[in-house]
């Protein structure tokens, strides 16, 4: 989080290691952890004592593209302090793209980003201003592509090499060495598992070139990216 005169560089920059997604902690730990940091940069700015409820403050965090969220979040930090008037909560990949493909460096084109993370979204802004969102509903129902992705695919292709529907290989040994041996193991720690850990393997994934169920399994991510990215555009 960076507090600045929008006509300089960055006057006052924080940073916090604590999640601030409402989906994943709720609103008030969201809202918590996104006031302590704003009201660092504000403080590292020198932003006057009491002034922040005055300033201009955008918020760029996940998961609150839907208003189930966003709405709860919104009220607690208006609870916490800033401004309904002068708040502006987005969705991360927007931001993302401000920061990635800003206007004033690419000029009056269309820009498109791709997110590919623990999840996976494409934006896009077109020349006449009209933007569009594709995918990032999570990884229980979406995020095609992503790490979770990856993740959750590959631990059922070591259910169906278990089950004897595909044949054992490197990548149903390497998932069952980090998650546990056989079946029951894989369904207990699944069925409680975050997206995070599920996306701890992708790098297992990527990194079997020549395993062939993990090679389909980077060819179909290739895919459905590229897929993302097009639509959006």
């Amino acid at each position: 989080t960076a507090a600045h005169d929008p006509s300089g560089p960055p006057a006052g920059a924080a940073e916090r290691d604590e999640a601030c997604n409402p989906y994943g902690v709720g609103p008030e730990r969201a809202a918590a952890a996104i006031l302590a940091v704003v009201d660092d940069a504000w403080r590292l700015a020198g932003g006057p004592p009491g002034g922040l409820a005055h300033a201009y403050v955008t918020v760029g965090v996940a998961g609150v593209e839907r208003a189930q969220e966003r709405d709860p979040l919104l009220a607690t930090l208006h609870a916490g302090g800033l401004s309904p008037e002068r708040l502006e909560l987005l969705g991360d990949p927007w931001v993302a793209l401000e920061g990635a493909l800003p206007a004033e460096v690419v000029g009056p084109g269309g820009r498109v980003l791709l997110v590919g993370g623990t999840g996976s979204a494409a934006v896009g802004i077109g020349r006449d201003g009209r933007r569009a969102r594709v995918g990032g509903w999570g990884s229980r129902v979406g995020d095609e592509g992503s790490g979770a992705w990856l993740g959750i695919e590959a631990v059922r292709a070591t259910l169906r090499a278990i089950d004897g529907r595909d044949p054992d290989g490197p990548l149903a040994r390497a998932v069952q060495a980090a998650w546990g041996e056989g079946a029951e193991a894989l369904v207990g720690r699944a069925r409680h598992a975050v997206p995070a850990e599920f996306a701890a393997l992708a790098p297992t994934v990527l990194a079997l070139e020549d395993d062939p169920v993990a090679g389909a399994l980077r060819a179909r991510a290739v895919a459905a990216l590229a897929e993302l990215t097009a639509t959006a555009a």
